[in-house]
């Protein structure tokens, strides 16, 4: 008798079939596994597989494995703690700006209030006075061209010239002395000393002036004020020539040889000899 594997029932053993359950013994003998079964085992062989695969790579490969993880953990660790710092310098960045802009704003300041009008007429006057200046200026000029060898060639257009220049300019002192030049030029000698008065009293030490008044007086005759000037001229510009021999020649005129002739050698060593020459010629000088 043979049990049949499938159902357990006894069959003769001569049987092809299970009499219960009509399966062959043939297959049931050797039964195939079944589709279900084969599967399963081949996931557990698989799995088996794949661990022990899983298990070959870590042994082989745990340093480099080990050495990778801290890297990574390293890079991580890093990037985290540059994050503040870099909000940090970000901050920094836009508080500059800030204080850039803070510091040179954009917008325009509004624009500053208009001048008063006593500040307008006073700008307005400088501006006269400035272009009146220069047209003195320019005057003045024009009538030292007429007078440049020291005699004018038209003493009467030069006065004119300074005539103007004093009207636009009425502190101009040069001005007054040159047009006291032209009248001395022109014999008018009184007219001349009261222009070289205004120049001594617009600048009080303008040697030239006190030098010129002296020959003014000189010529009226009234050598005493001529010596006051000249000696006046000389204490202001030690080395001023003419005014030495303008004193020499009227110490001269009045006989006084001994101040005289030191005056015109004076002159002499200053580079002009014309008045002691003269003088040695005429036997007052030696």
């Amino acid at each position: 008798m043979k049990r049949c594997p499938s159902c357990g029932e006894l069959n003769d053993d001569k049987v092809l079939r299970c009499w219960q359950c009509r399966e062959w013994f043939d297959e049931i003998t050797t039964p195939k596994p079944s589709a279900q079964k084969t599967a399963a085992q081949k996931g557990k062989a698989g799995s088996a597989t794949w661990q022990a695969g899983l298990n070959r790579i870590w042994k082989e490969n745990v340093t480099a494995i080990m050495v990778t993880v801290i890297l990574l953990f390293l890079v991580f660790y890093t990037i985290m703690q540059q994050r503040p710092e870099d909000n940090n310098k970000t901050r920094k960045i836009n508080q500059n700006a800030a204080q850039k802009e803070e510091a040179n704003p954009s917008f325009s300041f509004p624009a500053p209030p208009a001048p008063s009008p006593a500040v307008l007429e006073q700008q307005a006057t400088l501006k006269t006075e400035s272009v009146a200046a220069g047209s003195a200026y320019e005057l003045f000029n024009k009538a030292q061209e007429l007078c440049a060898s020291g005699k004018c060639t038209d003493p009467q257009k030069a006065i004119e010239y300074l005539d103007e220049a004093i009207r636009l300019k009425p502190n101009y002192s040069g001005a007054y002395n040159n047009r006291g030049n032209a009248y001395c030029n022109l014999g008018q000698y009184k007219r001349a000393i009261e222009d070289y008065n205004e120049a001594v009293r617009i600048k009080p030490d303008y040697a030239i002036a006190f030098g010129n008044r002296g020959g003014a007086y000189d010529n009226l005759g009234q050598h005493a004020r001529a010596i006051e000037d000249y000696n006046q001229a000389i204490s202001l510009k030690p080395d001023y020539t003419n005014a030495f021999i303008n004193r020499g020649n009227v110490y001269l005129k009045d006989g006084n040889k001994e101040l005289g002739c030191p005056d015109v050698q004076t002159a002499c060593d200053l580079g002009n000899c014309a008045a002691l020459e003269a003088a040695k010629k005429k036997g007052s000088c030696q």
